[in-house]
This record gives C-alpha cells, sequence and structure tokens, in this order.
C-alpha cells in the first residue's frame, strides 16, 4: 500500500499486463504499454466502465520504450530492436516496420534500457544506456562515435541518407562535427 495526501485518490485503472514499465497515449486515447520480462506491448482501450486490452507485439526482449509521434505512428524500443507501428490506432492490424538496422543496437541487456518520448518540438527523444556492465568498462557513454550512453535526438517526419530519420538542424554534432549526428547529449 502507499500514503497518499488528502484529498488524492488511486485506483486500479486497467489489469491482465504484467511487467508494464511505460506507456504512451495515442491521438485517439489508446493507450500503448511496454513490459519488460515477457516482452510484450499493450494496447489498451478506455471503455468508461471497462478496459480491454490486446497485445500489439510480443517476443521482444525488455520492449520498455514507447512512444506515440504526432502523426499517430508508435515507436516501440526493445533492447535489440526498433519497431514503428504507422497508423496504429486506425488500423490495429498494421504490420511494423522494422528501423533496428538504422540504431546498430547490441543484444546485451546489461545497462542497456531504452526510454523514448516525443517532445513539444515534435523530435523523440531517446535514452540509451551503456550496454557494458557496471562502471562501463568499454567507455560507450564517453565515445561520441556510438550511440549507447547517450541522449538522442531524432526526426522521424524526414530521413537523413539512408537513414530512415532525420537529423535535427541543433544537434550538436550534427555534420562535419565529430561525433554520431543523432546525439544530443553524452
Amino acid at each position: 500500500s502507499f500514503k497518499l495526501p488528502p484529498g488524492f485518490k488511486a485506483e486500479v485503472w486497467a489489469t491482465g499486463m504484467p511487467g508494464v514499465r511505460a506507456m504512451a497515449r495515442g491521438a485517439g486515447g489508446k493507450i500503448y504499454a511496454g513490459t519488460r520480462g515477457i516482452g510484450r506491448v499493450y494496447e489498451i482501450t478506455d471503455g468508461g466502465a471497462q478496459r480491454t486490452s490486446r497485445v500489439v507485439v510480443d517476443k521482444l526482449t525488455q520492449p520498455a520504450g514507447v512512444a506515440v509521434a504526432p502523426n499517430g505512428a508508435l515507436y516501440v524500443m526493445a533492447i535489440d530492436k526498433v519497431l514503428r507501428f504507422d497508423g496504429i490506432e486506425a488500423n490495429p492490424g498494421v504490420a511494423p516496420v522494422d528501423m533496428t538496422a538504422a540504431f546498430k543496437l547490441p543484444k546485451e541487456q546489461h545497462h542497456n534500457w531504452k526510454y523514448i518520448a516525443f517532445g513539444p518540438d515534435g523530435y523523440l527523444y531517446i535514452g540509451v544506456g551503456d550496454g557494458g556492465s557496471g562502471n562501463d568498462p568499454p567507455n560507450n557513454a564517453q565515445n561520441k562515435n556510438v550511440l549507447l550512453g547517450k541522449l538522442l535526438r531524432i526526426d522521424v517526419n524526414s530521413t537523413a541518407g539512408s537513414l530512415p530519420y532525420g537529423i535535427p538542424l541543433s544537434n550538436p554534432f550534427r555534420g562535419a562535427i565529430e561525433g554520431r549526428d543523432e546525439i544530443l547529449a553524452y
């Protein structure tokens, strides 16, 4: 149990989705929930007095990163996979677009979580773990040429060369400066 300040109340909003770690809300009101241990992303529909859920995708490794773009696309980031579901609220059966190759993610689970969210500027912000064990032995977090251990920012409404996303003009390592263009902070 937990203690709430006076005037606040808590209720169980939805059940039957073990391991949920992060949620994102679509423009149409559906909630997308990423899990840790069971490798699923759920879609929750609020029917007023009752909520229903369905599995959007499963058999992923810790897909805790979920975010819905202003254009309605659902982005899912797992330890070793990045998926985009275009227009999922209007088309629940849409096949995912696999964006994994663009990110070159390691398969190691230790220190490799991803948290994602869209900012008010419409860009996708991605917090990526360093991929190493304690104290980051490969020094990924200090290496500007790898995406691990960084805060990334990408433009999902454009592309850059062979990448399935664009690079915001104000990213500090964009262009000829040493370091990956996607890095916002390290």
